[in-house]
C-alpha cells in the first residue's frame, strides 16, 4: 500500500476509538435491490426488520426494491428450507412470521431413494423384474439437521415476508427492468438505467436478479473515468483465506471458459453454462394420484431414479399437493460448461406430448413403473419446464470493481476489490436445485449481508466502509456458496446414472450386472455424499457473522468494543 495511504489510514482509525456508540451521519444510504425475487425481497424485509429494533443504532438504509414484472411473482410450485435457511430466517426475525402466515412448521425429514423401474434391461435383450422392496435403493434419516426442514408454496412465502417490508424505509417499484449501470466519479454514486428510459441514484446496487443478471456484467468490469460508462475489466479474485464458512472440494468438470469474449448480452456471460438438465415442475392433487390407484408412499420426501432420468417429489401444504419435479437428463452435458441453451429458458404449459415423449419415448413406458408412469401423466396435465442453468465455473467475486484513488495508492486499501455493486443468490452463485440448497445459499447471503449492514460495531463514515463490508461479505460467501453449486451438479448426476454405474464385481454374467450390485455402488455413491449434506445443512450462520466481524474489526472498519452486543439484525 502506498505510505501517504498507510499514514492516512492510521490518522483515521485512531479518530474513530472517541467515536460515540451512535452513529453520527444523518445522511441515508441509498440501496438499490435489482430484483424482486425471493432473495431481493428477504433482503427487503430484513432490513425492515433490523432497523425497526429499538437498539438499531447505525446509519438509515433506505431500500428501493426494482422489480421487471408489473407484481411479485415466482415461477415453480414449492421451495424447502432447510436447517441452515431456517437458522438464517430465525436470526434475521423473520421466521416466526413465516410460520405464522403459511401454517407451515418445520420437521425432521428423512429422504427416501427408490427406483422407478419395475424392469431392468439386460446386456442381450430382455429384462430383470424388479419388485417393490427390491426397488427401495437407500435412506438419509434426518438429513435436514436438527432444526429440521419446510417445504413451502413459493407463493405463499413471498406473500409472508411482503407485509414486513417497512414503508418507511422500503419502497417497491414494479415494471423496471434493469439494463445497466454506470458509477457516477463526481457524486460517488451509481446510477441505475431502466428500460422504460427512467434513472436512479444510489450510494450501494445488490443484484438479486437471478441466474441470467444483469447486475453481474458490472461485476467484473471497471468504471469509466468520471462518466458513467464502463469498460471491459476482469474479475479480480478473491481471497478465501479468512472464510470461517468450510469450503468443499467437488467432483465437478473444471473445463475453463475465461477465454470466451464477454460481452453485455446475458447469454455471452462466461460463466452462464446449460446443466444439460430440464425439470418439467407440477402440483398434483395427492386425492387425484390415489384415485388413479397409484401405490407409491408420496407423503415423504422421495427420489424416484430412473434408469437415465430422476423425479424428486414432496408433499407440500400439509399432504394435499404433491410437488413433482422430473429432471429429463442428457448426460453427455452433465457437470460440464456448455454453452447457455436457447431460449426460452422456462416455457409455461408444456404439452402432455412434449413431457410423456421425453419421459417414455416410443415405447410409451421408457422404462418406468406403472405407478411412476401415471404420476408423469399426471403431472404432464399441467406441467412447466426450465432449461436449468448454473455459473460454470463460478464467479470470483461477488463484488464489483472498485475505483482507486487519485494518488495511485487504493481506497482505505481495498484495492480493486471494493466497489458497491454486490450480488446475492442466483445472481452470484445459480445452481442446480439437487442438493435442495439454492435458496438457502441465497438466505445465507441475506443473513451475512443484513448482519453487517446493521452491525453494532459498524460506526464509521457510510460509504468507505460499504466497501469494506462488502468485500469481506464476498471473500466470506464465495468459497462456499460455489462449492455448494459443485456438489449440487455432481449429485445430480448421481441420480440420473443408476444403469451407468460402474459395478465392481467379479460375478457379471452374460446378463450384465445384476441388480443387487448396482444398488451397493449407487447406496456406496450416495454415502460419500452424505457429508456434504451436513455440511450444507448443519452450517451455523452465525458463526459466519462472527468470523466476519472478526475481519473487519482487526482491518479497523468495525469498532472494536468487546461490550456491544451482537448484531442488531439478530435482536428481537
Amino acid at each position: 500500500m502506498h505510505p501517504q495511504v498507510i499514514s492516512e489510514f492510521e490518522t483515521y482509525l485512531k479518530t474513530t476509538t472517541t467515536m460515540q456508540r451512535t452513529n453520527t451521519s444523518t445522511t441515508p444510504i441509498r440501496l438499490a435491490v435489482v430484483g424482486g425475487g425471493l432473495c431481493g425481497l428477504t433482503l427487503g424485509a430484513a432490513l425492515s426488520r433490523a432497523q425497526s429494533a429499538p437498539s438499531y443504532v447505525g446509519t438509515r438504509i433506505e431500500v428501493s426494491i426494482y422489480e421487471a414484472a408489473h407484481t411479485f411473482k415466482e415461477l415453480g410450485a414449492s421451495v424447502t428450507l432447510n436447517s441452515n435457511a431456517l437458522l438464517a430466517l430465525s436470526e434475521l426475525n423473520l421466521l416466526d412470521h413465516i410460520i405464522s402466515h403459511t401454517g407451515q412448521t418445520p420437521r425432521l425429514s428423512t429422504l427416501f431413494y427408490t427406483l422407478g423401474a419395475d424392469t431392468i434391461p439386460m446386456n442381450f435383450g430382455g429384462k430383470l423384474p424388479v419388485t417393490p422392496e427390491e426397488a427401495e435403493l437407500h435412506q438419509v434419516r434426518n438429513f435436514t439437521a436438527e432444526r429440521g426442514e419446510m417445504t413451502l408454496h413459493r407463493a405463499r412465502f413471498m406473500e409472508a415476508l411482503m407485509p414486513l417490508l417497512d414503508e418507511g424505509t422500503t419502497k417497491v417499484y414494479f415494471e423496471k427492468r434493469c439494463v445497466d449501470i454506470g458509477y457516477l466519479a463526481a457524486e460517488d454514486t451509481y446510477r441505475v438505467e431502466f428500460a422504460d428510459g427512467t434513472r436512479v441514484e444510489a450510494d450501494m446496487v445488490v443484484g438479486a436478479d437471478g441466474v441470467r443478471s444483469v447486475v453481474r456484467e458490472v461485476v467484473g468490469r471497471g468504471w469509466g473515468e468520471g462518466t458513467g460508462d464502463a469498460t471491459a475489466h476482469s474479475s479480480t479474485a478473491s481471497s478465501a483465506s479468512e472464510s470461517p464458512a468450510a469450503a468443499f472440494d467437488g467432483p465437478r468438470a473444471s473445463t475453463s471458459r475465461s477465454n470466451l469474449e464477454y460481452t453485455s448480452h446475458p447469454d455471452a456471460d462466461p460463466q452462464l453454462s446449460y446443466t444439460g438438465s430440464k425439470v418439467y415442475r407440477a402440483l398434483v392433487p395427492y386425492e387425484k394420484l390415489v384415485q388413479a390407484g397409484v401405490k407409491l408412499d408420496l407423503q415423504r420426501l422421495l427420489v424416484i431414479v430412473g434408469l437415465q432420468h430422476n423425479i424428486f417429489t414432496a408433499p407440500l401444504a400439509n399432504g394435499t399437493f404433491i410437488n413433482v419435479a422430473a429432471y429429463h437428463n442428457d448426460h453427455a452435458l452433465l457437470c460440464r460448461p456448455n454453452p447457455p441453451a436457447s431460449r426460452p429458458w422456462v416455457r409455461r404449459g408444456v404439452s402432455s406430448e412434449e413431457m410423456t415423449d421425453d419421459f417414455f419415448g416410443s415405447s410409451d413406458e421408457g422404462g418406468w413403473s406403472e405407478d411412476v408412469r401415471t404420476l408423469l401423466r399426471l403431472a404432464a396435465e399441467d406441467a412447466n419446464v426450465w432449461f436449468m442453468h448454473d455459473l460454470n465455473p463460478g464467479l470470483e467475486s461477488f463484488v464489483s470493481v472498485g475505483r482507486e484513488s487519485d494518488d495511485g495508492g487504493s481506497l482505505k486499501g481495498l484495492g480493486r476489490t471494493g466497489g458497491r455493486v454486490v450480488l446475492i443468490g442466483d445472481a452470484a452463485h445459480a445452481s442446480t436445485p439437487h442438493l435442495g440448497a439454492g435458496i438457502g445459499q441465497g438466505i445465507e447471503d441475506v443473513h451475512l449481508l443484513t448482519s453487517l449492514l446493521t452491525h453494532p460495531l459498524n460506526l464509521q463514515s457510510p460509504l468507505p466502509s460499504l466497501e469494506a463490508i462488502l468485500h469481506t461479505y464476498s471473500t466470506t460467501r464465495l468459497p462456499r456458496a460455489n462449492a455448494v453449486s459443485r456438489h449440487s451438479a455432481a449429485i445430480g448426476q448421481l441420480h440420473g446414472s443408476f444403469m451407468s454405474m460402474e459395478v465392481k464385481s467379479m460375478n457379471r454374467s452374460m446378463l450384465g450386472p445384476g441388480l443387487m450390485e448396482r444398488k451397493k455402488a449407487f447406496r456406496a455413491r450416495l454415502e460419500e455424499f452424505e457429508g456434504v449434506r451436513r455440511g450444507v445443512h448443519e452450517f451455523d450462520v452465525r458463526v459466519e457473522v462472527e468470523g466476519a466481524v472478526r475481519a473487519l474489526v482487526r482491518k479497523g472498519w468495525f469498532s472494536n468494543d468487546s461490550e456491544l452486543e451482537s448484531p442488531s439484525a439478530t435482536t428481537t
